[in-house]
């Protein structure tokens, strides 16, 4: 859905670059509001199931991995069969989320960059409300959790790691009796 959206805006800003006008850019500015109300419909929609998708690739390989690092010499298949689905499910959907952001923030620049010199006094009104409209990026929430985008995931892979590490100087603490 996320690809489809980001896909949606870099091609109604794509006219509107070149040709200008407002034949061009009334249509934009509409295909734009439309994309932003559907992403919102989108996020109250599968917001509340994101969270569910979280808890499956994030928190399932750290509960294996600590099972595992706890057993000690009990290593199964289920212990370190989850991790992929960190690269699987969740870096993919971060991906999408910051495809979508840079594609909605790119319909401003693609604007800007337009014919400003040819077109009359309305059409350039038209054309800096599509700038306005779309200079906040439009983004794939988690339901009052947070958005999914590079720099989320980047942060989610930095606690995962130093929850591994606080998992390896735990397992390598000697026991005390």
């Amino acid at each position: 859905m996320y690809a489809v959206m980001a896909a949606l805006f870099v091609a109604s800003a794509a006219p509107v670059q070149v040709h200008g006008g407002a034949g061009v850019t009334v249509p934009c500015a509409v295909l734009c509001s439309r994309l932003q109300l559907l992403s919102r419909r989108v996020d109250r929609i599968c917001g509340p199931v994101f969270p569910l998708i979280l808890l499956v690739s994030l928190v399932m390989p750290m509960v294996s991995l600590a099972a595992g690092m706890l057993r000690e010499g009990e290593v199964t298949s289920n212990t370190y069969s989850t991790m992929p689905l960190m690269f699987v499910i969740f870096v993919p959907l971060c991906m999408e989320g910051q495809n979508l952001e840079n594609c909605s923030t790119a319909v401003s620049w693609r604007c800007y960059e337009g014919p400003w010199l040819s077109e009359t006094v309305s059409q350039r009104r038209c054309r800096i409300m599509v700038m306005q409209m779309t200079s906040v990026a439009t983004s794939a929430r988690v339901h009052r959790l947070t958005t999914l985008n590079r720099a989320h995931c980047l942060e989610a892979f930095r606690k995962w790691f130093s929850y591994f590490q606080m998992l390896l100087n735990l397992s390598q603490r000697p026991v005390a009796t």
